[in-house]
């Protein structure tokens, strides 16, 4: 009985070990590749392509998958000049003969970038004393071949150190800048910074600024070295690892200044048709202006057959903002006028008979589905805006007419004794980020006074101006209301020949000459 006992417990051990060994390794008994390789690897990354060679300092990462496994990751792969991505590969063949020996790397597979390419990728490497080396090629499965490259890389596990490379603040103590007033745009590597109205040139031409960065991250030129700001310096920020960089520009913020009239532009140079173009004023101060020319240019070169001849159906014979030699100063000014228009019978377009003019900062976008979602208004600014300032002059048409049903916009009735006004309006309103269009105001959004405006002025007249006299629409800010240098901000105005023009209404013939406007700030 004894001998049976004994007998019975050996095969028990004996297939408990052979079980336990077959969790140490595979079900055919062979050694696979621990954990202790997973990690970080930083080292020097070869690439030729069209028969120029780079190198490059890279981060891999490794981890094992499955027993006999592992997943490799490249970070920042450089595809070509202006890609680089993470080239990931998943179940790489791992193979080991013995315990802490020589790992060998192999691996054949089609991959799917993060940025939809396909690729056909090989790569054979080993892993030896904590030393990962690999060798691949890379080549396209997508109809263009726009990859056929080599590649190696050679590094040994490391602390993962910090990829971040960026300026996280940067402050000029001086009572030259305003406080709170830099604006640190990441994506364009750019920093714009505020300065007050007593500062010279001459103050800004040595200072020191202070510099927060990225953990671990150093920046070139030294953060406290002294520089000249009144023109643009650059700095650049290189991760605590080594591999990522980034640039910043700094500058100094202009303030906008007198917008002159003396110059245009085609504001539509690449249409086809030369009656659909139309002028606006150069831009400056980073504006850009555009007009109500806008809504019916497109219109102007429409022709029709008729008694067999070919005749033009253009809504009007001119457009209503122009550049007038009649100016306060220098050679020209914006004419802005109130047109009459022929709308065609059926009326497709939905053309209106009062086509009131307007200029305004901003910019349009076609829309013959949404009549208020083509103008767009409102351009950035980081000085605290007072007032819209300039000169105009103003002399209003005779008959008035307005539209009844604006689904009709072909229809108005004449309204005796009714007056024709002009109309000024600047508005400041907040955004998340000043250099995104996207946020920019609606004409609806303006008139209905969205929540966002902070500010505005509004000025509408209807008595005749026959020479220039100056105007100054200061900014009334909303109750609890203030300007925040650390906030965002865009500000947008027009100029409108009839202040119901956007309910195509007014009176054909009024007229406004608008010269020397300025944005007056703090």
């Amino acid at each position: 009985m004894k001998k049976k006992y004994l007998f019975y417990l050996m095969v028990c051990i004996s297939l408990f070990c052979l079980w336990g060994c077959s969790q140490e390794s595979d079900l055919d008994d062979r050694i696979t590749i621990g954990t202790e390789h997973n990690g970080v690897y930083i080292g020097q990354l070869e690439r030729d392509l069209n028969s120029s060679s780079d190198s490059f300092k890279r981060k891999v990462y490794l981890k094992k998958d499955m027993d006999e496994h592992v997943n490799l990751t490249i970070s920042y792969f450089p595809f070509s000049s202006d890609l680089n991505a993470d080239l990931k590969l998943i179940n790489v063949l791992a193979t080991i003969v013995e315990y802490g020996g020589t790992v060998t790397l192999s691996t054949q597979q089609n991959i799917t970038t993060d940025f939809g390419a396909e690729l056909a990728v090989e790569l054979q490497g080993s892993i030896v004393d904590g030393l990962l080396s690999f060798t691949g090629t890379i080549s396209s499965l997508d109809a263009v071949d726009l990859y056929g490259m080599s590649f190696s890389f050679s590094g040994p596990m490391s602390n993962d150190l910090n990829s971040g490379c960026s300026i996280l603040d940067f402050r000029i103590d001086s009572e030259y800048f305003i406080p709170n007033s830099t604006h640190i745009f990441e994506q364009q590597g750019n920093i714009l910074l505020a300065t007050t109205k007593e500062g010279s040139l001459a103050d800004l031409t040595n200072l020191v600024p202070n510099i927060s960065v990225s953990s671990g991250a150093t920046i070139s030129p030294a953060a406290d070295t002294s520089q000249d700001f009144t023109v643009p310096v650059v700095y650049t920020v290189t991760s605590e690892d080594g591999i990522y960089q980034k640039t910043y520009t700094v500058n100094i913020l202009e303030r906008p200044g007198i917008f002159s009239f003396d110059s245009w532009k085609i504001a539509n140079p690449n249409t086809i048709y030369e009656a659909t173009k139309y002028q606006i004023p150069v831009g400056q101060y980073g504006f850009e202006w555009e007009s109500s020319n806008a809504l019916y240019a497109p219109f102007m070169h429409l022709l029709k057959k008729q008694n067999d001849l070919v005749v033009s159906t253009q809504p009007v014979s001119r457009y209503g903002v122009v550049s007038s030699s009649d100016s306060y100063q220098g050679g020209s000014a914006a004419l802005i006028e109130t047109i009459d228009m022929n709308p065609p019978k059926d009326n497709t377009y939905g053309i209106p008979k009062i086509a009131g003019g307007t200029l305004y900062t901003g910019s349009f976008q076609t829309n013959l589905n949404n009549f208020d979602k083509q103008m767009h208004y409102g351009y950035p600014i980081f000085y605290e805006p007072i007032s819209l300032s300039g000169y105009y002059k103003y002399e209003k048409g005779q008959e008035f007419y307005q539209c009844i049903d604006l689904s009709k916009p072909d229809e108005t009735a004449y309204l005796k004794g009714v007056n024709d006004e002009m109309r000024i309006s600047v508005f400041l309103y907040e955004v998340q980020d000043p250099l995104n269009d996207e946020e920019m105001l609606t004409l609806s959004e303006v008139l209905a006074n969205s929540s966002r405006i902070i500010a505005r002025g509004d000025l509408v007249s209807s008595d005749d101006q026959s020479s220039y006299a100056r105007f100054d629409v200061p900014l009334v800010y909303a109750e609890g209301k203030a300007f925040d240098y650390a906030l965002n901000y865009r500000i947008g105005f027009f100029f409108w020949s009839s202040s119901q023009g956007y309910l195509y209404s007014g009176a054909p013939g009024s007229k406004l000459w608008i010269d020397a406007v300025q944005i007056v700030t703090q």
